[in-house]
């Protein structure tokens, strides 16, 4: 079979365009578009201080701090001065082989003029020790809606979330949310996908989410870990209602994966989170 000249350069260039849709279609489905942290997008930050002015916050000044909602501060945190991170101050927080208020701690931060927003950036580092031991998995700080739940639980106000990152037995990472209005006390993951947290070196992770319109699938909510996007999901209903807005920090760190129960080491662990910062929009 014989071709002109014309229809070589067509099918010539129907193959280049096919070819370099078929790249584009497998690197958009790899490859995250590039975003900066929410950091570096969103206004200057409120900060969680640690520090008293004059050195580390006593347990006594913590807990005034953050009030009634606090759990387990007296007997399992301490505010120490530590290098390698912003402020040289962070939170050790001790995971005990036990369940309860004996697990590491809990409470809300939410501050004094956060009204009315509908998107936030929670940034902190975490340091896990070379030697930390997983157990079935554990939580680290994350972000509410509503009045937001109740130790690691959602509450019972409709419409309440919260999505938290955790750490998987296998030592990997991931983003799970629980949320009220949809019925997933438990919990669920964000996404399939999961990533790095690295040991025996401090770990900036970002959170960001933005919640959806009312009706609309247009939720947001990307983690970042030292500096590169990790995670994202684009599609999501957060909240049936804009009446429900970001509330603020849960600052949960301790054992006890959402999805089931949590058998935790038989030795003390350890674990320091930096101060954290809050943005929102």
């Amino acid at each position: 079979m014989k071709f002109n000249r014309q229809e070589m350069i067509f099918n010539g260039a129907f193959a280049f365009m096919f070819a370099g849709l078929l790249v584009y279609m497998v690197r958009d489905g790899l490859i995250y578009e590039a975003v900066e942290p929410c950091s570096q997008r969103y206004l200057s930050p409120t900060v969680f201080t640690l520090d008293n002015g004059s050195g580390p916050l006593s347990n006594v000044q913590l807990v005034g701090n953050i009030g009634a909602s606090q759990r387990g501060i007296f007997n399992n945190a301490k505010v120490v001065r530590v290098r390698g991170v912003s402020g040289e101050i962070a939170l050790k927080v001790f995971l005990r082989p036990m369940d309860g208020d004996a697990n590491g701690i809990r409470f809300r931060w939410s501050p004094r003029n956060l009204e009315g927003a509908t998107s936030a950036c929670l940034t902190y580092s975490v340091y896990l020790p070379k030697k930390f031991e997983t157990g079935s998995g554990g939580f680290l700080p994350g972000i509410y809606t509503g009045t937001g739940p109740q130790r690691g639980e959602a509450s019972d106000v409709d419409g309440s979330m919260m999505q938290r990152v955790v750490w998987l037995k296998d030592r990997s990472g991931a983003l799970v949310l629980q949320s009220k209005q949809q019925g997933d006390i438990k919990g669920k993951y964000v996404g399939s996908e999961r990533f790095e947290l690295p040991r025996g070196r401090w770990v900036p992770i970002e959170q960001e989410i933005v919640l959806n319109k009312s009706g609309k699938k247009d939720g947001l909510a990307r983690v970042f870990v030292d500096g590169e996007m990790v995670l994202e999901n684009n599609r999501s209903t957060w909240r049936k209602s804009d009446r429900f807005v970001i509330n603020g920090v849960q600052a949960d760190i301790g054992y006890k994966h959402p999805q089931d129960a949590a058998k935790p080491p038989v030795k003390v662990n350890s674990i320091y989170v930096s101060q954290m910062k809050f943005r929102w929009q």
